[in-house]
């Protein structure tokens, strides 16, 4: 890619691993932190 788009808050839709777009992600909360897990690769974003 010759060019780098800011994503911003939409950065938060794809998988940080397989950048997957997150369809309908595993989502967990515990002791105030969000946990995402992707359906694709296996891979827990906090």
């Amino acid at each position: 890619m010759n060019h780098n788009i800011l994503l911003k808050n939409k950065r938060k839709l794809f998988c940080k691993k397989c950048f997957a777009h997150y369809k309908n992600p595993e989502t967990k909360i515990k002791n105030k932190m969000k946990i995402i897990i992707c359906k694709e690769c296996g891979y827990v974003s906090r």
